[in-house]
């Protein structure tokens, strides 16, 4: 056998078409697709210099495509209609992002098998002509973006679709599909597109209305690149037994390989079941770790220097310099050599000095590496454990072995409901990490593989002690309650088996903003002229969502009145400054009670009930009394004067069970005395002994 060869010829090459339908059916929805296509553009021109792009639009009022003028040649004008190649395969620039930006609505009738013909026809001449094009490493593909509204023409036997795959497979293509409002495509068109999709490389995403669009490509695409390669070790506490072929056969499913010697891994089931395996479990086992999730930054933004220099060979870039000085009053110092400084620690007023020798005995001694610790139960670990990005773990493929039994753990742990912690070392000398690994078994698009989410250790928690519900005003009631369920209900993204604002279905607009600024300084839009869409804006907004309709204010109103939240301002809404001023929260407390009807009253004298009780808590001693008093009488008359003499009355025995017996604040009930501030009701005629008719107990 020859020996293997590497491949050659440019790496990280890709070549696409951009097929877009603009047809009538996509006319209400043709200016979000473009800029979706247009994102997808820009995306190529900044983080991908070695793609090459060509446009191609189908449903057009026009014909424009080499297939259409050589089958008319032949004598047949009527094939690849409404078809036009509007940019041949090319670096991208300005001159495609301004054909995005100017999209035509086209009154033509195409279907989307002829697109992808004419498509695949561009690439494959547009690649024969140019030799760094030809080597295996050159990712070829075709995108799609259409709500395949449109009929396509009859194929018997599937003579025309399988001619279409098979020239697909041997131009190694891979098809990117974007569906938009999948309800509205044809039946039989859907169809005949299923048929292609499962004998062809592809990814299939379906996008319900514009907001969505907006995400169906990201704005920067980074590939999975191993950040970890290495040995996984089992640890050796658990228990392994091996069976030999001679002994009861394996039970039905486990999938033993025929014709070789099973062996069982019973240490994860507690002997529950049993999973086979080609070859004896190792202790070791050879994985990748990549990253799953990584949030994704705004591209920085570099200092040039000089701007409005002309000479493309001048270099623009500044250098930053640091220098290190003796601190001298007056005086900057003598400068101090790289040889002459010393990385030290402040320990109170006191400096201690860390050689290079010592540095290394700053940190946790463990060689680099996965080594597993044991099992918990899933649910045993909280959502706000899980502190950074997400990675992945799977088997290496060289190595079968490991392939088996990664997927007999993946396997096992999943039927137990259970996770793996597992200590994660990535570089030698590195931060340690405790992670928990959730198990995902192995499926059509995935081979099984582990979850891994750094936990924290004991520094890395915050205690946060929530005020109790041992006071009355925190206790919500009957009606709170209901409303709040109401109010969950009304304000659920779930509609049927579809899920709103799904991560992998959310475009980041902060990313999207500043390709749209980058793209309108090169065409010479002035900024602040063109955002974009508004579907991309209001992605994360209220409106527009399922739960926006009237059921929701509805829920939101009922809540807001059986909670007390009564007004459209309230004095704990403002800063701890303007809380101390008493004219602000009477002020508040007036406008809530210009509201029509006795609950929107309760619930702004409700309000000014809770705001006199904090202030008085977070008041330093008496400081706060004569402010507190002062919206007292006003709570007082208030409540008099719109009947609701048992708020105040209740006001009254929150303020003495609280601040009776507290020093230096029960001058606050004193003073209400003296000011008159007695209980209200027909039983004493408005007026009474605060401490007489509050009783006497204390």
């Amino acid at each position: 056998m020859p020996p293997a060869t590497r491949a050659t010829g440019p790496r990280n090459v890709e070549v696409t078409v951009l097929l877009l339908d603009i047809g009538a059916s996509m006319h209400a929805d043709l200016d979000s697709a473009a800029h979706a296509l247009s994102a997808y553009v820009e995306t190529r021109m900044l983080s991908r210099p070695n793609s090459d792009l060509a446009l191609v639009y189908f449903g057009t009022s026009g014909t424009s495509n080499e297939l259409h003028d050589e089958a008319a040649s032949a004598g047949d004008p009527t094939q690849y209609l409404h078809i036009s190649v509007v940019h041949a395969l090319q670096q991208p620039g300005l001159s495609m992002l301004r054909s995005l930006r100017q999209v035509p609505r086209g009154d033509g009738e195409s279907d989307f098998v002829d697109a992808l013909t004419v498509a695949l026809d561009s690439l494959y001449k547009a690649v024969a002509l140019r030799d760094e094009l030809q080597g295996p490493r050159v990712a070829k593909r075709i995108v799609l973006l259409s709500q395949l509204a449109t009929q396509i023409k009859p194929d018997p036997g599937n003579a025309f679709k399988d001619t279409l795959v098979r020239k697909l497979a041997q131009q190694g293509v891979t098809l990117d599909l974007v569906c938009l409002h999948p309800y509205l495509a044809v039946p039989g068109t859907r169809a005949q597109l299923q048929y292609i999709l499962d004998n062809t490389p592809h990814t299939l995403r379906e996008v319900h209305d514009a907001a969505e669009l907006a995400g169906a490509f990201k704005s920067r695409e980074v590939t999975a690149t191993a950040f970890y390669s290495g040995p996984f070790t089992i640890s050796e506490d658990f228990e392994f037994k091996a069976r030999s072929s001679t002994q009861a056969p394996a039970q039905a499913g486990c999938g033993v390989l025929a014709g070789q010697s099973p062996c069982c891994l019973r240490g994860w089931a507690d002997g529950e079941g049993c999973i086979c395996l080609p070859h004896p479990l190792p202790f070791v086992l050879q994985v990748k770790v990549a990253k799953k999730t990584n949030q994704e930054k705004l591209p920085s933004l570099g200092k040039e220097s000089p701007f409005d220099s002309t000479d493309p060979a001048a270099s623009h870039g500044l250098t930053l310099a640091r220098e290190y000085r003796v601190a001298e009053e007056g005086d900057a110092g003598e400068e101090v050599a790289q040889e002459e400084r010393v990385k030290v620690y402040r320990y109170g007023k006191q400096l201690v000095p860390v050689s290079t020798e010592e540095e290394r005995y700053l940190k946790y001694a463990v060689s680099r590496g996965l080594s597993l610790l044991g099992f918990v139960d899933a649910a045993s670990i909280p959502r706000h454990h899980y502190m950074k990005e997400c990675w992945v773990v799977v088997a290496d493929k060289a190595s079968p072995t490991a392939l088996a039994a990664l997927a007999a753990l993946a396997a096992a742990a999943h039927k137990r409901d259970q996770v793996a912690i597992v200590r994660y070392v990535p570089r030698a000398g590195g931060a340690i990490h405790v992670c928990a690994a959730a198990p995902v078994p192995a499926a059509r698009a995935a081979p099984a593989h582990l979850l891994l989410n750094v936990l924290p250790f004991a520094e890395d928690v915050r205690d946060f002690r929530f005020p109790g519900f041992d006071r009355p005003e925190r206790r919500p009631g009957l009606r709170a309650n209901q409303a709040a369920l109401d109010l969950v209900r009304a304000g659920a993204l779930q509609e049927g088996p579809r899920e709103r604002l799904v991560p992998e279905h959310v475009a980041n607009p902060s990313l999207h903003a500043f390709l749209r600024l980058v793209a309108n300084k090169a065409l010479g839009v002035e900024p602040g002229a063109d955002h974009g869409p508004d579907a991309l804006r209001s992605a994360l907004e209220r409106e527009g969502l399922p739960g926006s309709e009237p059921g929701l204010a509805k829920a939101c109103a009922e809540l807001r009145s059986a909670a007390g939240l009564g007004g459209p301002r309230r004095a704990l809404g403002r800063s701890p400054s303007q809380r101390l001023r008493p004219e602000l929260a009477i002020q508040d407390m007036h406008a809530a009670l210009g509201e029509e009807g006795a609950a929107q009253s309760l619930a702004a004298l409700r309000g000014m009930h809770r705001h006199i009780l904090e202030l008085m808590r977070g008041s330093p001693g008496d400081r706060d009394v004569d402010a507190a008093v002062e919206c007292a009488a006003a709570m007082r008359e208030a409540a008099s004067q719109h009947f609701q003499p048992d708020a105040w009355n209740s006001f009254l025995k929150d303020a003495r069970k609280g601040f009776l017996n507290e020093a230096g604040k029960s001058r606050f009930l004193t003073d209400m005395q003296e000011a008159g501030l007695t209980p209200l009701g027909p039983a004493r005629g408005g007026s009474g002994s605060l401490r007489d008719s509050l009783g006497t107990e204390g």
